[in-house]
């Protein structure tokens, strides 16, 4: 590994060693050679023929920013230490931090345990964790993401997913269309008539969710009557007209209609598989499968809701693994045609009484997976698909596998 150097006061990055060049950052941006400063800051990185890196941009938001040194951000503090175990410099900065030449970041300073701000170069990667999927669509994120596309940056992943886009990419895939519950979107109380006739139960999303917030199921009674049932509350209704004009009337929300999945159960309670993917070389792989059951309630398996986490070899025996990894693989390859580059991506996953495989949702932004192992696991393949897309040679595993061990 190579050594650079940021000067605090003086605002600028250099590194020490004589009769050497380096460049950095996305367009090669030459490093300034400079004798040793007083109120300089060490950083170890990787150096590849010349160039040091990689240099890895995260994109968060300008709240994010404000708050990072006083609020625990568990998955971005995580990732700067993976980075800084494999010898890269990653920086976080927001829409409005792109300038002509330019990239206004914080980087994190391992003596204080403090982000600082400073400039970089443009990075050779970013990593799209902007937290918001309503500010997403402000116009100041399209212009980042086009003066990322004109700097030819690769960024993944390029937004949140929709439900309804995503499932309407599935189902017209050759293969993956038979591992989706019969879907449809919600205009009118027909809609509603008509899936419950077939189902007995569905469930019904914002298309735009996350998290299973706004979900809830609608279920036929053998009395007739129609019974809703969300993470908090069960009633009961006599009109389906009553529980459109209720719940259904946001405008500003698209609503799905899926059919509910007799699902596979441990002790009597349904089970979700939640799988974490990530891109390496041509293919997607996944970096581990947890398990979530539901509490007392059908609706979400979500540990924010009550779900309960159980750990893989619970159900081991019964899961076909290599069904799973070809249903993967083929989901990442679907969405990258349609969508861009994908470079991560969690899928939530049911298997059903009769031993079939069904895909609940696709995530883009997977939140922090409760089982250390897999997440540290993810985080590993993340790294590794930073080097491989910014050009660098692949990393030194060691210091990621024994944390692993």
């Amino acid at each position: 590994m190579k050594t650079i150097y940021y000067d605090t006061v003086n605002e600028h990055w250099y590194h020490q060693d004589t009769h050497q060049t380096y460049t950095w950052g996305a367009h090669h941006t030459e490093l300034l050679f400079h004798p040793p400063s007083p109120s300089a800051i060490p950083f170890h990185v990787v150096e590849d023929n010349g160039r040091v890196g990689p240099l890895i941009g995260v994109l968060t938001s300008q709240t994010v920013l404000t708050n990072i040194n006083n609020k625990i951000y568990e998955l971005l503090e995580t990732l700067q230490r993976y980075v800084q175990l494999c010898g890269g410099l990653l920086f976080l900065f927001s829409e409005h931090d792109l300038y002509d030449r330019s990239v206004h970041g914080m980087v994190f300073h391992q003596d204080s345990q403090r982000w600082i701000r400073t400039s970089l170069p443009y990075p050779d990667i970013v990593y799209n964790r902007f937290p918001s999927r309503k500010h997403e669509k402000h116009p100041y994120m399209k212009k980042c993401f086009q003066k990322l596309s004109t700097q030819r940056i690769p960024f993944f992943n390029p937004s949140f997913f929709s439900k309804w886009d995503i499932y309407s990419f599935l189902k017209d895939h050759s293969f993956l269309h038979r591992y989706i519950p019969h879907t449809t979107l919600f205009r009118q109380t027909k809609d509603l008539e008509e899936m419950l006739s077939q189902h007995k139960t569905i469930y019904v999303k914002p298309s735009n969710g996350s998290k299973g917030k706004g979900i809830f199921t609608l279920a036929m009674t053998p009395t007739g009557h129609i019974q809703y049932e969300n993470q908090a509350e069960t009633k009961q209704y006599d009109s389906l007209y009553v529980i459109e004009q209720q719940y259904l009337q946001n405008v500003s929300k698209q609503w799905i209609l899926q059919e509910a999945i007799a699902s596979d159960c441990i002790d009597e309670k349904r089970y979700d598989l939640r799988i974490l993917v990530h891109r390496q070389k041509e293919d997607f792989i996944i970096s581990g499968i947890g398990i979530r059951k539901s509490h007392t309630q059908l609706v979400t398996t979500h540990t924010l809701n009550g779900g309960i986490i159980a750990p893989f070899s619970v159900v081991e025996d019964r899961i076909d693994v290599p069904l799973l990894k070809h249903i993967v693989n083929e989901c990442g390859h679907c969405l990258s045609s349609k969508l861009g580059l994908i470079g991560e991506f969690s899928i939530d996953m049911v298997k059903s009484i009769t031993n079939q495989y069904y895909i609940l949702e696709v995530n883009a932004k997977p939140m922090i997976f409760d089982e250390p192992t897999i997440q540290m696991k993810g985080m590993y393949h993340l790294i590794y698909l930073f080097y491989e897309l910014s050009g660098f040679s692949p990393i030194d595993s060691k210091p990621v596998h024994d944390l692993l061990k």
